[in-house]
């Protein structure tokens, strides 16, 4: 493994992404620490020091947008990857104007991340067998309620364009998201 990639921080709150990832990297000689949240990676950034960070753009009910100034603080945009699953074209735009290393759409294959990182690939059969989880139907449709509530800029205006009732498309977006 290149010494520059030698650790890296996942920040996600889906389990399933993280354990997948983390198998997948630690096979290939990268020490992997976790943070199910923002708080967690605060802390994380302090103790670890990661050469590089992988982080989901929406943890919980916080951003990735929100936490950036402080993890540039600690560290070059450079060695930011975002893998998401609420992928935007002007959220890519922006963030790739800024500098992060990559922006990635879950499901992500760990030769995609090992790629960004600017490690060598290992061989076809040095990679654990990937474990890519696709959302649930019910998942799918709740995320993607959210990305156009995001991109349209209010309740209304999603509601207008998706063809709902405003209370509905609230009432649809108030739940807790469905298990992936």
């Amino acid at each position: 493994m290149n010494e520059s990639v030698a650790t890296v921080l996942l920040i996600d709150d889906q389990p399933s992404f993280l354990d997948g990832i983390h198998r997948a990297l630690t096979a290939v000689d990268v020490r992997v620490f976790e943070a199910r949240n923002f708080h967690e990676a605060r802390n994380a950034m302090q103790r670890v020091k990661p050469a590089f960070v992988v982080s989901e753009l929406r943890v919980g009910s916080d951003s990735l947008l929100r936490f950036l100034p402080e993890l540039t603080s600690q560290m070059p945009l450079g060695r930011l990857v975002v893998a998401t699953i609420y992928p935007s074209v002007a959220t890519a735009v922006r963030l790739t104007r800024m500098g992060v290393a990559g922006y990635l759409t879950k499901p992500v294959s760990v030769r995609a991340l090992l790629a960004i990182f600017g490690a060598s690939q290992p061989a076809e059969n040095d990679l654990p067998e990937e474990d890519l989880r696709w959302p649930t139907l019910d998942r799918a449709v709740w995320e993607y309620l959210w990305q156009v509530r995001m991109a349209a800029g209010s309740t209304s205006e999603a509601a207008r364009r998706l063809g709902l009732d405003r209370r509905s498309l609230r009432r649809m977006l108030a739940k807790y998201p469905p298990a992936s």
